[in-house]
């Protein structure tokens, strides 16, 4: 292998690493990038439902007067780490949504996996060996989240292996001395290189993978206020990766960091958090903020939201006409959610005249990229 710098200068996008050079990788990059969006799109769907019926528990607890209760709902709401007792109800709450979500994302992941395995025929056909070896590799991540764990050998019954546990759930405790080495060269690098390096032992790339061992480097580059390794924390409390618990107070701290940093998605997660209230007190003036940045640097998504947040008047006043205002911008820069909504508005003439011309036309343009209620609503407008 040829050495360009000392780790190789590498293009990581979303978890994929791909040389800067490496145009055949574009194609295993954006069928990535639109399996993460359906499946956040999903989970987003089924959290909302989730804290709705949180919010609702609390509030029933606190009128029963029953206090404790109600800031274990509290913390989970906030994101914080759950106590040793917490009311049944909310227990069963947890496990639905989990059981939701793995329902909801199981045909994207199987349909994710399908293409991945006749993308890696095509490139193994081209001879394409590093296309076919990053393919593989994502395959590998998709079928991870459905293995069964193994059956230990042993009960946990030996206090020896009570220590493992501990460490596994708690990353800041490892007494692994490979590990340490490993951490104790990288102090007083530069960011970058943190970074480079926590990537390569989050994929096993030349190294022995090691997520925990990932993440405190990622610490170590975010905490230079390195704005990729936030955001990359920001989502891995987020969504509870690599052996951490979901704490969305953690993810919206390190969010808030990679917003200020001018990061467009961290700016869009971050007025999200705001929006419904995950890790920061609800605040609909700052969620409008925050995506509103993202949006002004081109963030599709963010623009698509904040149509969304002013089409229902969630947190702000409603405002059919800026909620078009956004929808369009989203819509001319390609988004299809964008398009679609925006079609919406023109059948319904919702903030723009009723116009069943030109609600075609952006149907047919959603439609085109796949979207599924688009193609519907185009087949009930002839």
């Amino acid at each position: 292998m040829k050495f360009l710098t000392p780790l190789l200068c590498l293009l990581f996008v979303q978890g994929i690493a791909i040389a800067q050079d490496s145009a055949d990788l574009l194609d295993l990059v954006e069928r990535r990038l639109s399996w993460e969006e359906q499946r956040e799109q999903e989970q987003e769907k089924i959290d909302n439902l989730y804290f709705t019926e949180l919010n609702q528990l609390k509030e029933n607890f606190t009128k029963a007067g029953n206090i404790a209760a109600a800031i274990a709902v509290n913390n989970e709401i906030e994101g914080e780490e759950k106590g040793e007792q917490e009311p049944a109800i909310l227990t069963k709450l947890r496990d639905t949504r989990n059981k939701s979500l793995h329902k909801a994302v199981k045909p994207i992941d199987k349909k994710y996996w399908i293409d991945l395995k006749k993308l890696k025929s095509n490139f193994q056909q081209q001879g394409l060996l590093k296309a076919v070896l990053a393919t593989d590799a994502e395959i590998k991540k998709v079928l991870a989240a459905y293995k069964k764990p193994e059956a230990p050998e042993k009960k946990a019954e030996d206090a020896k292996e009570e220590p493992k546990e501990k460490q596994a759930d708690d990353p800041k405790e490892d007494n692994n001395p490979k590990a340490a080495a490993i951490l104790e060269q990288a102090k007083g690098k530069d960011a970058q290189f943190q970074y480079d390096l926590a990537q390569r032992y989050f994929n096993g790339d030349g190294v022995e993978k090691d997520e925990k061992t990932a993440i405190k480097l990622m610490h170590m580059a975010a905490d230079q206020n390195h704005a990729r390794s936030c955001e990359k924390l920001g989502l891995i409390y987020r969504d509870g990766k690599y052996g951490t618990r979901q704490n969305y107070k953690k993810s919206a701290e390190w969010h808030q960091r990679a917003a200020e940093l001018g990061l467009s998605a961290s700016q869009h997660y971050l007025g999200v958090l705001y929006l419904h209230g995950r890790g920061v007190r609800k605040d609909g003036d700052k969620a409008v903020e925050w995506i509103g940045k993202a949006a002004d640097q081109g963030n599709t998504a963010a623009m698509g939201e904040l149509g969304n947040i002013y089409h229902d008047g969630n947190g702000v006043s409603k405002d059919e006409e800026k909620a078009a205002e956004c929808f369009r911008m989203g819509a001319d820069k390609g988004n299809k959610n964008c398009q679609y909504a925006l079609g919406k508005l023109y059948r319904d003439g919702d903030g723009v005249p009723k116009d069943k011309k030109k609600a075609a036309e952006w149907f047919r343009k959603a439609a085109d990229q796949g979207h599924k209620e688009a193609k519907m609503d185009l087949e009930l407008l002839k």
